[in-house]
């Protein structure tokens, strides 16, 4: 057998370099359909086409979300395997990033996680939006207008 074509064992025959192409075109379509989520659902977002750390991208960026009120975030995109557990590594995955989007392998639903200081910054940009639009409609008392403007 020649060097180019060992295979691993348990690896079902595929080559290491078969199984990290299958990888990278199943990363590439799970960052398209995030893409698709957010568009589905009203907003602008695109997927990074380089990889992390070139050309001044961040490590991690895969899709980057336009929110009106709170500017661009930034997405991690991770496909697992069913029942796996991140633990550690979603702490891993979010350092650099806003939000991190999961989805099971086979699933249809995706899942994120988010550091709670960002939850927080997104809950106080709503609830600013949304005493402004009271306030804006007469329906906000002089006395909470004032303290929000204080």
């Amino acid at each position: 057998m020649t060097s180019h074509s060992k295979q691993s064992a348990g690896s079902g025959g595929e080559t290491p370099q078969a199984r990290g192409r299958r990888a990278r075109r199943s990363g590439v379509q799970a960052e398209r359909d995030v893409v698709k989520f957010w568009e589905d659902n009203g907003f602008q977002a695109n997927r990074k086409r380089l990889v992390g750390g070139m050309e001044g991208n961040k490590w991690g960026e895969d899709v980057l979300v336009h929110i009106p009120v709170l500017g661009t975030i930034s997405l991690e995109v991770k496909l697992r395997q069913k029942g796996q557990d991140g633990g550690k590594r979603y702490q891993q995955w979010l350092e650099g990033v806003d939000c991190l989007f999961v989805r099971a392998k086979g699933d249809t639903q995706w899942y994120a996680y988010m550091k709670a200081d960002f939850l927080v910054e997104i809950l106080k940009v709503q609830e600013t939006q949304r005493k402004e639009i009271l306030r804006l409609n007469g329906l906000l008392s002089k006395s909470v207008t004032e303290e929000m403007y204080s």
